[in-house]
C-alpha cells in the first residue's frame, strides 16, 4: 500500500489507475485525473472532484515507477503583440497644472474593448511594455471630456483613498475616490 496525498492507494487502485491509462491513451492528464476521481469516488468536501490533487498524485506515482502517464502538453503562452493603431497616437503635451483640467473624466476598463486599448497604450507607452496587470482598479479617460492618460492606482492601498473600507464601498462612493487617483 502506498499513500499519495493523504489517500492509501492499494494493489487495486494502482491497477486501476494502470487500466485507466492504458484505455484512454488520447486522454490528457487533466481528463485522466478527472475519470480516476469518479472511479475511485474522490471528491472534495463541496461535492467537487480533488482533480488537482490526483494530478499530483499520478504524477508522484510516475516518479516512484508505478505508472506511466501521457506527456505534459502544457506550452508556454506567446505575449500578445498589440499593433499601433490610431486610438493610442500621442497627443500633443499639456502644459497645464492638473487644476485647470478639471473636471476629470474616467470609466473603469470593463469590457473587452476597453481592455485592448487599455492593453495598447501600456505596450506602447509603458517603460516595461505589457504585462498583465494584477487588480481591478485600470481606469481610462473619457477621450470626449478629458485630455489625460490612462491611470491605475498606486500599488500600496494605504496610498490610496477610501482603502479602509474598500469591498463596503457603493458605487458612488467608488466613484468618488478614483479621480484622485488620476491627479495624483
Amino acid at each position: 500500500m502506498k499513500r499519495y496525498c493523504g489517500r492509501d492507494f492499494g494493489a487495486d487502485e494502482l491497477l486501476a489507475v494502470t487500466q485507466l491509462i492504458a484505455q484512454n491513451p488520447t486522454a490528457n492528464r487533466a481528463e485522466l485525473s478527472r475519470q480516476l476521481c469518479v472511479l475511485l469516488d474522490w471528491f472534495k468536501p463541496n461535492g467537487g472532484l480533488k482533480d488537482m490533487t490526483c494530478r499530483v498524485a499520478m504524477l508522484r506515482m510516475q516518479a516512484d515507477g508505478l505508472i506511466t502517464l501521457p506527456p505534459s502538453q502544457w506550452r508556454p503562452r506567446r505575449r500578445p503583440e498589440f499593433l499601433a493603431t490610431a486610438a493610442t497616437n500621442a497627443q500633443p503635451l499639456l502644459a497645464q497644472p492638473v487644476h485647470e483640467l478639471a473636471p476629470l473624466h474616467l470609466r473603469q476598463v470593463a469590457g473587452p474593448a476597453n481592455s485592448r486599448l487599455w492593453n495598447e497604450y501600456i505596450a506602447r507607452y509603458h517603460y516595461l511594455g505589457y504585462t498583465p496587470m494584477a487588480g481591478s482598479r485600470l481606469f481610462l479617460p473619457n477621450p470626449q471630456k478629458s485630455k489625460i492618460s490612462p491611470t491605475a492606482p498606486p500599488g500600496s492601498p494605504l496610498r490610496t483613498p477610501c482603502s479602509s473600507d474598500r469591498g463596503r464601498r457603493s458605487e458612488q462612493q467608488a466613484h468618488r475616490c478614483s479621480p484622485w487617483m488620476a491627479r495624483r
